[in-house]
């Protein structure tokens, strides 16, 4: 009773020290005055008085350990709060030795308060076992408040910061006011890359502590990562109410919009903070970079010419000719900065944009020569060699290409860029096993380094070790963030391994995010290679993905996770804008989209009803016009499709109207020669008159303002690459720029098919006179084929159909095969050769038949396979492809699924020479009927007529009269004539 009254004593006191001074005059016991200590000492201790506390609990331990009076499990609490004392007050090793002493009544040892400590001793020096106490501590007590918060804490720097997600949710829970709480949940999310989570968490912070101008800045950070322009600009604005002179933000969300491609949103931002930062000079730069990136050279010169104060010469004259570059005025922007160069002494990082800057205006031949000089001047420096390899790169050159790589990797080894880079050239040029050798050696020195890891990926899928690369990728899917190129070659192998499915539930869900548009073109890339393996449904709910990139892309909501979902937890499929199982995937993409809008189409079913009749007025009509046809195409690769293509329509349209050819940028040299292409440049005038017909053979490549000066009457566009995403956006920009809906061309019904906008179909024109069978058959039964030199261009499987074929004695042919040496291995007959573009007609007369079949690309058209039936060849090719639309089964050639069904109708052909010779025949007459000269003709007059006339009877003839009554009357339907002009073609 008196150590009670004691204790209240002390305890209660308003004057501590005199109630202490009171209990030393009395006369108690050892255990009593133990008691009182420890009654002090917890006092001390709960107002932090660390040093206080200790004393005290020195003395609790001193009364209790005299004669008679020991009591082991008190003694052993006193030494634990002593260690705690002690570990406040920095004297850890003290701190270890009262925990030792402690330790050794078991009862103490097992309690919460024990555990805690040892964590936070052992945290230092050995990370793992006071993870291991911490994890153990929230199994036993998951509603103790400091055992959650120190596993957070010790989580947050250790190897997976995500496994105490669950944790700091609990510990919120615990008190939802609490900032340092709410503040460790934030950096758990962001330490383990849960973006999402991560924002919940900052706007959570946000409301706690709204005058933090640190959280507004993580917040519109994890919003930059995620791509949410919408949501950024909110931050902004509420950062602006609440911390006006804080404008980090802004930057922040000046970067999100330079990101998404928003250059005007970014031009009002940044002409905001270039008024709030008067003196900054970086961004009145990055304002003319803005106006010059949106096609406005002369205000970009306008800004320059304002600077005043001060002068930096080096960055005035770098924003000279930098400007000059963004705004696609080639010439004028070497002009610049060779006047640069003549005003101011060397500069390394300028002599690399002079030479960059001579190869966009002159060609890479004239910037080569410049590049070796620079490296000899700086002696070899790595970035003088890397643009050395570049030049050659854009010349085409694979020898050269690899010679220069080499020379950078060997002169600097450290150089993980360079090392990349020539193990590619070492794939392009057959050498695929050496590459993966020296790429495997250094593997281990570059591994945190994410693009070599990534690359690695690649070169081993190019290579063809698909079960290796599926492994890699799933192991390294967690360290290297948001990697598409490891989902993307992953798939691609397990896709070949038939573990498709397996590979893909592996990966947790909310793992990758869709923050920009090139994320949206690789979520697209994915979802094809999973299309081709009926393993579409897989990606469901996975991905996270902004809200405005769903509105433009509406296919991808059936993929996306919902924004609620916590710690990757699937979301409630009925938050969905798309039901689960009903998937947009598979076709018809962008119908009903926004898109549609700008896409011209009336003309349609009145063209598809011309007859022939009517193609021949139209064409008569136009011979010798004063029309301009404008066919633009990249015309970067000599032998390109679409290069080809262009070509041989402007051959075609000549005869008919004035055809100019046009590069948007700096082209293939072979192109320039004679003035046969020309090159846009704005600046300097060269631009198509205005009024012509701009047709664009391929969306893939990039506009410019520039269009608007054109003022295209009509603009007629060919999608024949799989790049929708990309693709639509162009699209816009087009319509944007001209005011003119866009004509769509389609190389394949199946590509029309996958994007759901209307157009027609035009196949890729091909010189039958070149292509022809040939007078005499080989000797020995030989297939063959040609494509491109990469993996994706085959099937495993594959190798059963030419073993196959060895077996009877018969040969096998691959030009564009390298990639499959060890793949396939040896095989009796079997002839792998490089790709080449010359000799192909001479090649094709060889064969007996031709065979096809890609892998996880899928053809959009296959100029290949049309190029062999106009040789007469009969083709055996797999039946996913554009090409398949034109094969008819059993007549011009066989359509397989499986490689023994190939093997089956390959065997039949070589038995029957009478059934080749008939296919033969139909083969090249199934060629004449899709692009011989009455296909070619009417294909011309899509060109040439004029949808405003099309009610002018003067077009039409009396048969085509009524066909037109029955448009007005909307009573054809348009599907059906689609099918009626293809099947016509036989």
């Amino acid at each position: 009773m008196k150590a009670l009254v004691l204790s209240t004593l002390i305890v209660g006191a308003s004057n501590v020290h005199g109630a202490v001074l009171t209990f030393a005059s009395t006369k108690t016991s050892g255990k009593l005055r133990s008691v009182v200590s420890a009654q002090l000492a917890s006092h001390y201790q709960s107002e932090s008085k660390w040093a206080l506390a200790q004393q005290a609990w020195l003395d609790a331990i001193a009364s209790a350990t005299r004669r008679g009076f020991y009591d082991r499990d008190a003694v052993a609490t006193f030494h634990l709060n002593l260690a705690m004392c002690s570990f406040f007050l920095g004297d850890r090793d003290q701190a270890l030795d009262h925990l030792n002493h402690a330790r050794q009544a078991a009862r103490v040892a097992e309690t919460s308060d024990f555990r805690l400590l040892e964590a936070r001793l052992s945290r230092r020096d050995d990370p793992g076992h006071a993870l291991a106490l911490m994890r153990d501590g929230v199994r036993r007590e998951p509603e103790n408040s400091a055992i959650l918060y120190e596993f957070c804490s010790i989580a947050l720097d250790g190897p997976d910061p995500a496994e105490a997600l669950p944790a700091a949710e609990m510990l919120k829970h615990c008190d939802l006011t609490d900032k340092s709480f709410q503040l460790l949940a934030a950096d758990l999310a962001e330490r383990s890359k849960h973006w999402v989570l991560a924002r919940r968490e900052l706007e959570r912070l946000a409301e706690l502590d709204p005058k933090n101008p640190a959280v507004y800045k993580r917040l519109i950070a994890v919003l930059e990562i995620l791509g949410d322009v919408a949501g950024a600009k909110a931050v902004a604005i509420a950062s602006a109410k609440q911390v006006p002179g804080e404008l980090i933000v802004w930057q922040h969300l000046l970067d999100i919009y330079d990101k998404s491609g928003q250059i005007r949103s970014a031009r009002l931002v940044c002409r905001f903070l270039m008024r709030k930062w008067a003196h900054s000079r970086w961004h009145r730069f990055k304002y003319a970079e803005l106006l010059a990136t949106g096609g406005s050279l002369n205000k970009a010169d306008s800004v320059l010419a304002s600077f005043d104060g001060e002068r930096r010469e080096a960055d005035e004259s770098r924003a000279l000719w930098r400007v000059a570059s963004l705004a696609g005025a080639r010439r004028e922007a070497l002009a610049r900065i060779r006047y640069v160069r003549s005003v101011q002494p060397f500069d390394f990082d300028l002599e690399l944009d002079y030479g960059y800057a001579l190869a966009d205006a002159e060609g890479p031949a004239q910037a080569t020569e410049h590049f070796y000089n620079l490296s000899l001047q700086t002696r070899f420096h790595r970035r003088a060699l890397h643009a050395l390899a570049h030049m050659a790169v854009r010349e085409r050159n694979p020898a050269a290409v690899l010679a220069a790589w080499r020379r950078a990797s060997d002169i600097a080894p450290d150089d993980a860029y360079a090392l990349r880079e020539y193990c590619r050239a070492l794939v392009e040029t057959g050498q695929g096993a050496k590459a993966i050798a020296l790429c495997r050696v250094k593997l281990d020195i570059f591994g945190e380094d994410q693009a070599f890891g990534e690359f690695f990926a690649w070169l081993s899928t190019a290579v063809g070790r698909f079960k290796e690369t599926e492994r890699f990728c799933a192991e390294n899917l967690d360290r290297y963030s948001n990697s598409w190129q490891l989902l993307e070659s992953g798939a691609t192998c397990a896709g070949y391994s038939g573990t498709l499915m397996s590979f893909l539930d592996a990966i947790p869900r909310s793992t990758f995010y869709v923050a920009y548009h090139d994320d949206v073109q690789r979520l697209y890339t994915v979802m094809r290679i999973a299309c081709v393996a009926h393993a579409e449904h897989a990606l469901y709910h996975r991905f996270l993905i902004g809200d405005g990139l769903q509105d433009d892309h509406p296919w991808m909501r059936v993929f996306a996770v919902h924004q609620d979902s916590v710690a990757g937890h699937a979301t409630d499929p009925a938050k969905l804008a798309i039901p689960p199982g009903q998937s947009q995937s598979a076709e018809r993409l962008y119908e009903g989209s926004r898109y549609a809008e700008m896409i011209e189409d009336r003309h349609v079913p009145f063209f598809q009803a011309m007859t022939q009749d009517d193609i021949e007025l139209v064409l008569d009509g136009n011979e010798r016009s004063g029309r301009t046809i404008h066919i633009f195409s990249k015309f970067e690769q000599q032998r390109g499709g679409s290069e080809l293509h262009a070509l041989d329509l402007a051959e075609r349209l000549q005869a008919y109207a004035r055809v100019e050819l046009w590069a948007p940028g700096s082209c293939h040299a072979s192109f320039t020669q004679h003035g046969r292409v020309r090159s846009v440049d704005s600046w300097a005038g060269d631009l198509p008159a205005p009024g012509g017909i701009v047709v664009l053979v391929g969306l893939y490549f990039d506009l410019g303002p520039w269009l608007a000066d054109i003022s295209p009457s009509r603009v007629i566009a060919l999608y024949n690459t799989f790049e929708a995403p990309k693709c639509v956006l162009r699209i816009e920009s087009i319509y944007k720029w001209t005011n003119v809906r866009i004509e769509l061309l389609y190389c394949s019904q199946m590509m029309m098919d996958e994007m759901g906008l209307p157009g027609l179909f035009e196949p890729s024109p091909t010189d039958l006179v070149a292509f022809k069978p040939a007078s005499e058959k080989p000797d020995v039964f030989t297939i063959g084929r040609h494509s491109r030199d990469v993996v994706e261009k085959h099937h495993p499987d594959d190798a059963k159909v030419y073993r196959a074929i060895g077996r009877r004695g018969g040969r096998s042919i691959l030009l564009g095969g390298l990639s499959m040496c060890e793949t396939f291995g040896e095989i009796d007959g079997l002839d792998l050769r490089p790709a080449t573009s010359q000799g192909i007609t001479a090649f094709l007369q060889e064969l007996s038949c031709f065979y096809y079949r890609t892998g996880t690309w899928v053809e959009p058209w296959g100029r290949v396979v049309i190029e062999a039936l106009a040789c007469g060849l009969p083709v055996v090719a797999h039946r996913l492809g554009g090409y398949a639309e034109i094969i008819k089964h059993g007549e011009n050639g066989f359509l397989f699924d499986t490689a023994d069904e190939a093997i089956a109708y390959i065997e039949l052909l070589a038995d029957n020479p009478d059934l080749r010779s008939a296919m033969s025949r139909n083969a090249r007459l199934s060629s004449e009927c899709i692009v011989g000269e009455t296909a070619m003709r009417r294909l011309a007059a899509f060109y040439l007529f004029e949808p405003h006339k099309l009610r002018d009877r003067a077009y039409y003839t009396s048969k085509s009269l009524i066909a037109d009554t029955l448009m007005s009357a909307k009573l054809i339907d348009r599907h059906a004539s689609v099918q009626a002009a293809e099947c016509s073609v036989f």
